[in-house]
């Protein structure tokens, strides 16, 4: 995160830049253009330790209460600029999520002696994984190209994703924000009635809450079915 002056804004805060000569210039950042986002690694760096603070969490809850339901469940808001971070954080799920795909879920080496058998196993370590779901509000897509090209694709994502748009929003239109939606796979869409905002009203946040709630249902759906088959084997 990134601190920029910003006309009259006083501690105005960024996830990354868009100009390396004018830290307030946005001018091109919906323009489609792909751009090296400056700041971006001490942002996902932040969130990053966040996701490193909730494992830990988790490991002790489920340590005191000996049960998956109290895993933590955890899920990115993002509002404008911030909705175009969980863009780019949803395709390093991605990103993750296929190497999982392609890899084994774990490799395990046998080492035997002449009285013993040891088997060591070493379980694929997830990153960002914990990230189970994203809610956009008042964004539009990403356009950020690594300088070595290593970037993640932020097309076909399958990360679950509620888009939340302003009917009359000026700043970031309507449009702009289903482009953002089109770059996942089955997205769920809210429109309210106001511009470039976060709506407070009772609508959007049982929207909010609804999705919420269908997501962390999948989630223990799959878990069930996973523990099912395992104590089948």
């Amino acid at each position: 995160m990134v601190e920029i002056q910003n006309g009259n804004r006083e501690n105005a805060r960024a996830w990354f830049l868009y100009s390396a000569t004018d830290p307030a210039d946005a001018t091109l950042s919906q323009s489609g253009i792909p751009m090296t986002y400056i700041g971006l690694e001490e942002s996902l760096q932040r969130v990053e330790n966040v996701l490193d603070a909730t494992t830990c969490c988790a490991r002790d809850h489920q340590d005191d209460h000996d049960d998956n339901d109290n895993d933590c469940f955890v899920g990115i808001f993002g509002f404008s600029q911030g909705a175009v971070f969980c863009h780019l954080l949803a395709g390093l799920v991605e990103e993750e999520q296929k190497k999982k795909r392609s890899s084994p879920t774990a490799t395990t080496t046998t080492t035997t002696t002449t009285t013993t058998t040891t088997t060591t196993t070493t379980t694929i370590q997830e990153k960002w994984g914990r990230i189970r779901c994203a809610i956009l509000v008042g964004g539009f897509p990403a356009m950020h190209s690594d300088n070595d090209g290593s970037s993640p694709s932020l097309e076909d994502l399958t990360l679950p994703s509620l888009h939340i748009m302003g009917r009359a929003d000026t700043s970031v239109l309507a449009t702009q924000s289903l482009k953002l939606a089109s770059r996942f796979h089955d997205p769920q869409l809210f429109h309210h009635a106001n511009g470039h905002v976060i709506p407070q009203f009772c609508a959007s946040f049982t929207e909010v809450l609804r999705f919420v709630e269908e997501v962390r249902n999948q989630k223990k759906e799959e878990q069930n079915r996973v523990t099912s088959t395992d104590k089948s084997l």
